[in-house]
């Protein structure tokens, strides 16, 4: 049982470093280009793909354009009609997924603002996007795949969805609108 308490503890740790040393401008920049976007495209895979489907989904309860498909070539389509009005959302742990790189250099070869998430400083994604939020863990400890980074990206994503209800003209009253609709399909 102690290996529950260990990983509790160290997503709690994670989460309080994050809280501790992110940058705000690095979210109000990313907030900014949401905010302003015709239209924004999630690309992640893996561990990530989860966290942008979510993300998508909130997004659009706000009433922004946002979409996330799980296939990674239908992500490489979709964000290649991009211009300088959209934004590509990308999530990724390592920063240095190929399929995930080559989707965030299309879109910026075709104009759009690439912003993202991710846990390493020294990844790819870095050179690529125009703004990034890092925060997570290197998890090396159980495994190469996300867990703690995980929690904090997803917890990142929702202080992004929460400034942008207060920021996006209509956005509280979109999102009231989504959850009575969501609360209709409940018993």
């Amino acid at each position: 049982m102690s290996t529950v308490r260990g990983t509790l503890r160290e997503s709690a740790d994670a989460l309080e470093a994050t809280a501790t040393h992110i940058d705000l401008s690095d979210v109000t920049t990313i907030v900014d280009a949401l905010a302003s976007a015709r239209r924004i495209r999630f690309v992640a895979v893996g561990t990530s793909a989860p966290l942008a489907s979510d993300a998508a989904y909130r997004l659009t309860a706000l009433g922004l354009d946002a979409t996330f498909t799980p296939d990674f070539i239908a992500q490489h389509v979709a964000v290649q009609g991009l211009d300088e009005r959209d934004v590509c959302f990308v999530i990724s742990h390592t920063g240095s997924t190929k399929t995930t790189l080559e989707a965030a250099r299309t879109a910026a070869n075709s104009g759009a603002k690439v912003i993202g998430i991710t846990s390493f400083l020294t990844s790819p994604l870095t050179e690529i996007a125009h703004a990034l939020i890092v925060a997570g863990s290197s998890e090396t400890r159980h495994r190469v795949e996300a867990m703690t980074s995980r929690i904090v990206h997803l917890s990142l994503l929702d202080a992004i969805y929460s400034v942008l209800t207060i920021r996006v003209s209509g956005a509280t009253e979109r999102r009231d609108e989504a959850e009575k609709l969501v609360n209709s399909h409940r018993i």
